[in-house]
């Protein structure tokens, strides 16, 4: 009988010793589920702030797709002006020049006329 007493108490130390265990593992299952769900409570809340950073951002590009394109439409007329005003002075610079040769030939002639003495 006593053999049987210790054998009921050694069952009874190591079935306090598995429910101690199992308290200190469902414990540590609490705890490290709590810790998820904190986790994925700020996650969730960077999620929507980068969601709202990101929207920002995207209307900030098409602002800037759109001021890009006015401002590139002015440069493409600005270079049309540029271009037209450049052909002005290509066709002033060779009026110069044909003004340059035509005085040089009323010099010429003037000064054939001042040797033979007709001016």
């Amino acid at each position: 009988m006593a053999d049987l007493k210790i054998k009921s108490q050694s069952l009874e130390e190591q079935l306090m010793s598995m429910c101690t265990s199992s308290s200190q593992v469902t414990q540590h299952f609490i705890q490290i589920k709590n810790e998820l769900e904190t986790e994925n409570a700020s996650l969730a809340e960077q999620a929507a702030e980068m969601r709202t950073q990101l929207e920002g951002n995207e209307q900030c590009i098409e602002e800037l797709e759109r001021e890009n394109y006015e401002v590139q439409s002015q440069v493409d007329g600005l270079m049309e002006r540029v271009k037209g005003l450049n052909e002005i002075m290509a066709a002033m610079s060779g009026q110069r020049d044909q003004l340059l040769r035509t005085a040089d030939r009323w010099e010429d002639a003037l000064q054939v006329c001042e040797k033979t003495g007709e001016v």
